[in-house]
């Protein structure tokens, strides 16, 4: 829907509370050189068990605004 226009190839969260990923897997076909995650105006994030590519050129997996 919003293609490359959102800030990651995985999840986008902003303005959340209590946010909780249990046995994720992020991955991408092609390679993309957004993070994986990014949490924006966030609070409680607990991440168990989060597996990502790495994005090209060593960006941040996780990013926290």
């Amino acid at each position: 829907m919003f293609g490359t226009y959102m800030p990651s190839y995985g999840f986008y969260c902003r303005h959340v509370e209590g946010v909780e990923f249990r046995n994720v897997v992020l991955d991408f076909i092609v390679p993309d050189w957004r993070p994986a995650l990014v949490f924006e105006d966030y609070a409680d994030v607990n991440l168990q068990n989060v597996k990502m590519a790495q994005a090209p050129g060593g960006a941040e997996s996780v990013v926290y605004r």
